[in-house]
């Protein structure tokens, strides 16, 4: 399990001209962008899940995060239980790679 958080609110999807025109990115990695901005804030998901909702497998949905991830548009976040222990990852989108 991993939810995403994001560093922006929005009510529609807008993706910004910087993410489409970065050329260190593939389209997969740009168009699995589109699709993490569009959920809600806190959004619940799972990689085997999102693979399953679309033409991809598993290894590509995870490739496109590496891939986002490697260039700042995500960041992985441990989550901790309510004893304190690691329960997973949580992933910070962010429209500004940082």
């Amino acid at each position: 399990m991993a939810k995403l958080i994001k560093d922006f609110a929005i009510n529609f999807t807008q993706v910004p001209n910087q993410v489409i025109r970065d050329e260190r990115l593939s389209y997969k990695a740009k168009g699995l962008y589109a699709h993490l901005i569009s959920k809600p804030d806190n959004w619940t998901f799972y990689i085997d899940e999102m693979a399953r909702s679309a033409k991809d497998g598993k290894s590509s949905v995870q490739s496109g995060l590496k891939e986002l991830e490697k260039y700042g548009y995500l960041r992985r976040i441990k989550a901790k239980d309510e004893k304190g222990k690691f329960a997973g990852w949580d992933y910070l989108i962010r429209i500004n790679p940082g």
